[in-house]
């Protein structure tokens, strides 16, 4: 008789790397492949993990760095010195394989806001990740008709894919977002006088006006929408620092202006 038994795809699958790239010595790029199956939406983060020798894997969420037509899945990592999971992939070559846990999760999607026309994409260091992927899907340039990057980083040397972002940046075309890329180093302000980088923490440079007034685009309570990624605390008084302005948290029964990614 015919085996009619149905067995539920796998929820972990081993993902060769297919190509890596190292921004600087504690930055790091990597793409594995992507199971066909594999769905997400920009925004989300995926769950990858690694054996050791005993047989027990670690694991940690990244978000994707990638969008859902690209064949790839990538990853933006802080390498840690000494770290239990990111310094043991800084080790990997190509063909290598990394732990790969289904489905996608996370909240931080552009589908959640109801309206809105400019957004605020607000990060800092690798918390751009999930904003690259928003940037690589077409829909987004359609749905808003001025997207903000504002990445805050230490040094210069940790502004990565600035290339790909600037030429975002000079390609839209009428009918699409305009999109203002707004760079700023908490630290190394020597990099500063030839460059057209800010100085200072996103929260400083928000209270003081140089964000908006960097973006040439202020703050409005009916067309701007935030999403905040990155360093927990910048998170949390950002979101504060909006609120007293009057924006307001979005959530799914309530539309608000501000999307926060909490698996940090």
């Amino acid at each position: 008789m015919p085996d009619d038994t149905v067995t539920d795809p796998p929820k972990v699958v081993a993902a060769p790397i297919v190509y890596r790239h190292e921004w600087n010595s504690h930055l790091l790029s990597i793409r594995i492949a992507r199971d066909p199956g594999y769905q997400f939406v920009p925004g989300q983060f995926a769950r990858i993990g690694l054996a050791d020798a005993d047989g027990e894997t670690t694991w940690r969420a990244y978000s994707i760095v990638s969008a859902p037509h690209e064949p790839f899945l990538e990853f933006f990592l802080v390498v840690l010195p000494g770290g239990k999971f990111s310094a043991r992939v800084a080790k990997l070559g190509v063909g290598e394989t990394i732990l790969l846990e289904k489905p996608a999760q996370g909240f931080l999607t552009l589908d959640r806001f109801r309206d809105g026309e400019d957004l605020w994409l607000i990060g800092t260091g690798t918390g751009l990740a999930p904003y690259i992927s928003m940037l690589r899907e077409p829909t987004t340039w359609k749905r808003f008709q001025n997207i903000v990057i504002a990445l805050s980083v230490r040094e210069a040397h940790d502004l990565a894919y600035v290339a790909e972002i600037e030429a975002l940046a000079a390609s839209h075309t009428a009918g699409e977002a305009k999109l203002h890329f707004v760079k700023s180093l908490t630290r190394d302000p020597a990099a500063l006088p030839a460059s057209n980088i800010l100085h200072g923490r996103l929260t400083t440079l928000t209270e003081s006006g140089e964000l908006e007034a960097n973006a040439r685009l202020a703050f409005d309570l009916q067309r701007s929408r935030f999403m905040l990624c990155g360093n927990p605390e910048m998170v949390e008084a950002m979101r504060a620092i909006l609120k007293a302005r009057g924006f307001t948290m979005n959530r799914r029964l309530t539309p608000g202006h501000i999307i926060v990614e909490n698996y940090w």
